[in-house]
């Protein structure tokens, strides 16, 4: 038995740290989480800031390997294809899709690399229609599920927002799948002298999100959970219908306890 996890931050076990303010070192990600639950071998291919695409292309060339995947599908509009080797080191900038010349002058982007995506984002409608996108992500979802499904491989599907609103089909998953764990994350709050912040809120005033995979550790732990016991089900679950996820936790309060709101 091997399992396999693929997708953007939202699944990326290094995506997240608890420092040396709360004293704890303990890796809270759920795929990490998953792999210890399953005790089993797993590679854990999850890489902050890429596409659909560039999980479909891992997934493409690993899937013989596994008993299990979990594939988390990032968002359709993200570019599908960037040769980050070419623009930066190390950083995969699939995710600065259509954003405005403010957001990327704010970014620390190599000034060359910032005029590259401006001018990117301006053709943006020109070449990479929504039309597109979604057809790429539908054709990913469907081949991935129909992959496994042929291969005697065992997954779940989880998608960041509502399936009922993005461009995928019901009729094209042959596994169970998990729905809107973005608005999990967008739901969890922090206690900042009184006042309850967002992480959007954070973030927007130039820091970091601690969270691993953008979760808080209880909801990491009860994702890793569910997504186990889905396993042997064909369930559509969106997380609006599942209670009991967090909201707070006070140690990473402490660690947003400075910041000007």
């Amino acid at each position: 038995m091997k399992i396999g996890i693929f997708g953007d931050s939202f699944a990326d076990h290094r995506n997240g740290q608890l420092t040396t303010i709360i004293g704890e070192h303990t890796n809270f990600s759920w795929p990490c989480l998953l792999r210890d639950a399953m005790d089993c071998p797993a590679d854990l291919e999850g890489q902050s800031g890429t596409s659909i695409f560039y999980s479909y292309e891992k997934f493409m060339s690993l899937y013989k390997e596994y008993t299990h995947v979990v594939f988390v599908y990032s968002y359709p509009w993200r570019y599908p294809y960037l040769r980050h080797d070419l623009i930066e080191n190390d950083r995969y900038l699939h995710w600065l899709y259509n954003k405005d010349d403010r957001l990327l002058d704010k970014l620390g982007l190599d000034k060359d690399l910032a005029l590259l995506f401006k001018s990117f984002n301006r053709a943006v409608p020109y070449i990479l229609p929504d039309q597109l996108l979604n057809f790429i992500a539908k054709h990913v979802i469907r081949e991935v599920n129909e992959i496994c499904h042929k291969n005697n491989i065992k997954l779940v599907n989880v998608f960041l927002t509502d399936r009922n609103t993005e461009p995928y089909n019901v009729n094209d998953l042959s596994f169970s799948a998990i729905d809107h764990l973005d608005k999990v994350c967008s739901d969890e709050r922090f206690n900042i002298r009184g006042n309850s912040v967002s992480m959007t809120e954070i973030c927007n005033r130039g820091n970091v999100d601690y969270r691993y995979c953008h979760l808080l550790p209880e909801n990491n732990r009860k994702l890793a959970g569910l997504i186990l016991s889905l396993f042997d089900k064909k369930e559509f679950i969106s997380t609006d219908n599942i209670s009991g996820w967090a909201i707070s936790d006070d140690r990473y309060d402490q660690l947003y306890s400075n910041i000007k709101i």
